[in-house]
C-alpha cells in the first residue's frame, strides 16, 4: 500500500507537465504501463502454480466478520467518491490544474505516510476498535473541512483525512484475514475487493448528485455521513458481541504414561508389582 500509494502521489504531479485536454498525459501513461509490463514478460522465472483455493461466499463472510465486510462497502463509497470527485470539488474553490494535483497528492501521500503506523498500532491492539477510532476520526476531519478558513488549512486537513481513509480498507482486509483460515485468504480478499469495487462504482453518482442539491461542499459531507454511519455500525457491533466467559479450574498436572500405568498405580492389589517392576528397570539401568 505504500509503494502503490506513493506512485499515486507522484502520478498527480504529472499535471503539471500539460493539461488534461492535451494528448501528452495520455501518451506518458502509454509509455508507463508498458514499463510497467516489461518485468512480467522478460522474466525467465517459472510462474508459480495455483493451488486449488476455496470458492468465495460472500454470505459466509457476512455471517462471521460483517464488520470487515461493511468496512470494504462504505469505505468505497467514500474512496470512489475523492477519486472521481475531488478535482471537481478542489476546481470549484479556485485551485488550478496544478492546485488539484496538490490537493490530490497532499491526501495521498498522507495515506502513504501513516499506513505503517496506523496498521502496526492496529496489529499490537484490539484491530476492531483502532478501526473504529480510525473512521470516526476520518468523519469528524471531513465534516471541518467545509469550514476550513484557507487553502493551505484545507490541504492540512486532507493530509490527515487521506492518513486515515487511505487505511481503513486495508485494516479491514487485515480484520478478515485474522478470522480466515490461510486457504481461505485468496477467496476472502477477492470478496472484499468486490465489495469495495462496488462502492466506487456507485460513490460518483451518490455524491455528484449531493454536489448538485447542495454545492461544492456537498463532497466533504457526503464523505463525513458515510464514515459517521460505519462509525456508528462498527459501535453497535461491538456492543453487541459479547466477551466469551471463562472459568477458573483447577489445574492437575498428569505424567506422560499410559491410562494402564495409571491403573497400576491407584490399585493396591498391584502396586507391589510395579514397585518390583520399576526397581528392576532401576538397578538394570544403573549396571
Amino acid at each position: 500500500m505504500v509503494v502503490n500509494l506513493g506512485a499515486l502521489a507522484t502520478a498527480q504531479q504529472l499535471l503539471r507537465l500539460s493539461s488534461p485536454q492535451g494528448f501528452l498525459l495520455f501518451v506518458i501513461i502509454a509509455i508507463l504501463i508498458s514499463w510497467a509490463l516489461l518485468p512480467i514478460t522478460l522474466t525467465r522465472r517459472v510462474q508459480p502454480k495455483m493451488s486449488e483455493r476455496p470458492k468465495s461466499s460472500l454470505r459466509a463472510l457476512l455471517g462471521f466478520a460483517p464488520l470487515a465486510v461493511a468496512s470494504a462497502a462504505l469505505s468505497g463509497l467514500a474512496m470512489g467518491a475523492f477519486w472521481s470527485m475531488t478535482p471537481v470539488y478542489a476546481t470549484q474553490l479556485g485551485f488550478d490544474i496544478g492546485g488539484v494535483g496538490l490537493v490530490m497528492s497532499v491526501a495521498i501521500v498522507g495515506g502513504a505516510l501513516l499506513q505503517i503506523p496506523i496498521g502496526r498500532f492496529s496489529d499490537k491492539h484490539d484491530r476492531p476498535r483502532v478501526m473504529t477510532w480510525v473512521v470516526l476520526l476520518a468523519a469528524l476531519i471531513a465534516a471541518c473541512m467545509p469550514f476550513a478558513p484557507t487553502h493551505e488549512a484545507l490541504l492540512g486537513l486532507y493530509f490527515l483525512w487521506g492518513g486515515l481513509a487511505f487505511s481503513l480498507y486495508p485494516l479491514a482486509v487485515a480484520q478478515l484475514i485474522d478470522q480466515l483460515h490461510p486457504d481461505e485468504i485468496v477467496a476472502g480478499s477477492a470478496d472484499m475487493l468486490v465489495m469495495h469495487g462496488a462502492g466506487c462504482a456507485v460513490a460518483p453518482i451518490a455524491a455528484g448528485s449531493l454536489m448538485t442539491a447542495v454545492g461544492s461542499q456537498g463532497l466533504p459531507v457526503y464523505i463525513a455521513c458515510v464514515f459517521a454511519l460505519l462509525g456508528m455500525y462498527a459501535i453497535y457491533r461491538r456492543r453487541r458481541v459479547t466477551a466469551l466467559v471463562t472459568h477458573t479450574a483447577h489445574f492437575e498436572p498428569m505424567v506422560q504414561s499410559s491410562a494402564k500405568v495409571l491403573e497400576l498405580i491407584f490399585d493396591d492389589t498391584q502396586g507391589d508389582l510395579l514397585m518390583t517392576l520399576v526397581s528392576t528397570k532401576s538397578t538394570s539401568v544403573s549396571g
